[in-house]
């Protein structure tokens, strides 16, 4: 039984953590997971469907983040004002500004770090734009559905390879917006893909909700709003969803009532605002509820079957 990975956005290779992050969630996949699909878990293909190097590139490095800068002195704003303008809007600015000195200087001293944090985040939220902007259609896939494809297709052989063992497919953020795509809109298009079907797939921290309401998805329509969720992608594709959001998480987001025949659920990982978008991937006991929940899924899969 084979187990595709598809990441989310900003994730790169030549990241200094990269292989260990990598190797944390396959070591527990394996651990946790592959007991409950497979009579020999070390047997089962873990497949890492890596998208990152056609994510968006950033063509001058990250040139248009601003430098930090010393806070003016001889050239301050104010000096203009009190040359030309009014009296009632000099005293309403400088009010305001004297209002806000604590918080400015405070901002002054986050400067010194914006470029790495920066260029970070506009990696990460570039790879989202890239990818609506990029992903082509069924017609003409686009790199990044590309590789997801190809990731798929070889989970495909191994199971083939191993008697029909189901397909398992986890994804995390961004990874769920694209495999959403595949599902609803490039597998039932493309006839070289129609016999892959995912048994089981858990999208976790993703953006899937949000971007249905925005109607952003190849296959969204306008005929599905309040009152109307969207009909569950075709079974041929895809048996069982588990999306699961964390509260504390403001990028993850639940498809409850936006979609049909989603089993919903919220992960509480104890974890700051900071932390938890990246929680699931870090926690062992996100991967026992994982575990299990395609146990349920799968019954006849696991050990002594």
């Amino acid at each position: 039984m084979p187990i595709v990975f598809v990441h989310g956005a900003g994730t790169r290779e030549y990241f200094r953590r990269y292989n260990v992050d990598w190797s944390h969630v396959e070591r527990h996949l394996r651990d946790y997971v592959a007991p409950h699909i497979a009579a020999e878990p070390k047997k089962v293909e873990i497949i890492l469907a890596y998208w990152g190097d056609t994510g968006v590139q950033l063509a001058w490095d990250g040139a248009s983040i601003p430098w930090a800068t010393m806070p003016p002195v001889a050239n301050h704003p104010l000096t203009s004002l009190v040359r030309v303008g009014r009296k009632r809007h000099i005293v309403a600015e400088s009010l305001h500004r004297v209002s806000a000195v604590l918080g400015y200087f405070f901002s002054r001293i986050l400067t010194l770090f914006r470029r790495p944090q920066s260029k970070q985040t506009s990696v990460f939220m570039g790879d989202a734009l890239h990818y609506l902007a990029q992903r082509g259609t069924a017609d003409h896939p686009g790199p990044i559905p590309t590789r997801v494809l190809a990731a798929l297709m070889q989970a495909r052989e191994a199971q083939q390879a191993r008697d029909g063992e189901p397909l398992i497919v986890f994804t995390h953020s961004l990874g769920g917006v694209v495999m959403y795509d595949l599902v609803t809109h490039f597998l039932p298009n493309l006839p070289e893909y129609t016999d892959i079907h995912i048994d089981f797939w858990a999208s976790m921290s993703t953006q899937i909700g949000l971007f249905e309401e925005m109607k952003l998805f190849l296959a969204s329509d306008d005929r599905y709003g309040p009152g109307k969720p969207v009909p569950f992608p075709d079974r041929r594709f895809l048996s069982t969803w588990w999306n699961v959001w964390d509260p504390h998480d403001f990028l993850s987001f639940s498809v409850k009532n936006i979609i049909e025949g989603v089993k919903d659920d919220h992960f509480d990982s104890g974890l700051s605002l900071a932390g938890a978008h990246l929680a699931c991937l870090k926690m062992s006991s996100f991967y026992v509820l994982l575990g299990e929940q395609v146990a349920k899924a799968l019954p006849a899969a696991g050990r002594g079957r």
